[in-house]
């Protein structure tokens, strides 16, 4: 069965609009719902000889209870992704009538071929939202010749192997919406490594992109993985999707360019950031936020709080409390992000991202629900608030 890029994305992002207007419970007896939370390593990348089994494991905690699909990424038409640069998908499990969680939470690959290789995708989804990760499938030809399995390891850490592309540095390439002012260069960089050396091919908005589809084309570094667009104009607009592939696999990610006439304006905040959060007790959590600014932008990030037993004070304003303001030293993308470590109930509440310059003012909000523990959701703490839709008399000025 082929599904549309959505179900593995987009509805990610439809789960984040759903936690924005639908704020947990104000009471300690009622449970506070989450879209399923997914364990962290899991599943776990897979090296494998050809004709041997392989298992992907995911371990879910959802409340209310999770669907949950296994699926892999595909071609289409010789294309990874589609038009809105989103990846094609083929659903490989999903529950049936007497299907039980703990079946689902596994993914077994019997007699695995070349054809096996490949990225695998874990999608657990509830009425409140959906959540997923991904694991790769690397496979071998069976040219080791070993009396055991140990013999086989030693034996492959001595020649070198195969191996399906992989990021170099994932880290640099979070930052997937990149706006820009007209008349600026672009550069989008997918460095990767694999053996052997993948390919490396650049889609826009799902198709192949050519120099000829561009006013004043572009450049292509193919040794440091980069493209480059000199002076871009509104038309370049669009999702640039970088696909890295050899005979082992295929991996792409995909970039969104917004370029704007130049026209000073107040602060732009990318729409579903920050979104809603839930936590265990001793956790750590990350509220982001990504702006767009013209000219630049203060950032500061807030914590809605109750003074004299109010939330709000004669203005009909909400009370706050300054939790990271810019220093002297403090980059944008630090600014972006919000950390909160080991939280406690006391943590549990609203919080907001609010960007301001000389023409005005802009925020987001979202809210941490914070629980006793993993398996146990009917202590939670929660800390109601008021909305922020008239935050600041500046927010519309």
């Amino acid at each position: 069965m082929l599904m549309r890029p959505s179900i593995l994305l987009c509805l990610a992002l439809f789960a984040q609009v759903l936690n924005i207007h639908c704020r947990p419970a104000n009471t300690d007896e009622e449970r506070s719902p989450h879209r399923p939370i997914l364990q962290a390593g899991l599943p776990a990348n897979q090296a494998a000889v050809v004709g041997s089994d392989v298992e992907f494991e995911c371990k879910v905690l959802s409340d209310p209870p999770a669907h949950i699909q296994w699926l892999k990424h595909i071609k289409v038409n010789g294309s990874h992704v589609g038009p809105d640069g989103l990846p094609y998908v083929r659903v490989l499990k999903t529950a049936g009538l007497n299907t039980t969680d703990k079946e689902m939470e596994v993914l077994q690959l019997r007699n695995v071929s070349f054809d096996d290789a490949g990225e695998y995708t874990c999608l657990a989804g509830n009425s409140i939202g959906f959540s997923h990760h991904s694991a790769w499938l690397t496979v071998f030809e069976d040219d080791i010749m070993a009396s055991s399995e140990d013999d086989a390891k030693i034996l492959c850490r001595q020649k070198v192997l195969p191996m399906a592309p992989q990021w170099a540095h994932p880290e640099k390439m979070e930052k997937k919406l990149h706006a820009v002012p007209a008349s600026k260069t672009v550069k989008f960089r997918c460095q990767a490594s694999g053996k052997p050396t993948p390919t490396l091919k650049w889609y826009k908005n799902g198709k192949e992109f050519k120099r000829d589809h561009r006013i004043g084309g572009f450049k292509v570094y193919n040794h440091v993985w980069t493209i480059i667009m000199e002076s871009v104009v509104p038309s370049d607009k669009g999702n640039y999707t970088c696909v890295v592939e050899n005979q082992y696999g295929s991996i792409n990610h995909t970039y969104q360019l917004d370029v704007m006439e130049r026209s000073p304006h107040r602060p732009v905040l990318q729409a579903g950031l920050p979104a809603n959060q839930t936590a265990v007790v001793g956790s750590d959590v990350e509220f982001e936020c990504k702006v767009l600014i013209d000219p630049p932008a203060h950032i500061q990030w807030l914590k809605h709080i109750k003074i004299n037993g109010s939330r709000v004070g004669p203005d009909r304003l909400p009370y706050v409390r300054v939790l990271k303001t810019a220093g002297l030293n403090t980059t944008d993308k630090e600014m972006e992000v919000l950390q909160l470590r080991n939280v406690s109930f006391d943590d549990a509440g609203e919080y907001t991202c609010l960007a301001g310059n000389s023409i005005g003012f802009s925020h987001h909000s979202a809210w941490l629900t914070v629980f006793e523990d993993c398996t146990d959701t009917q202590h939670t703490a929660v800390v109601p608030g008021e909305s922020m839709a008239n935050f600041g008399r500046n927010a519309e000025r």
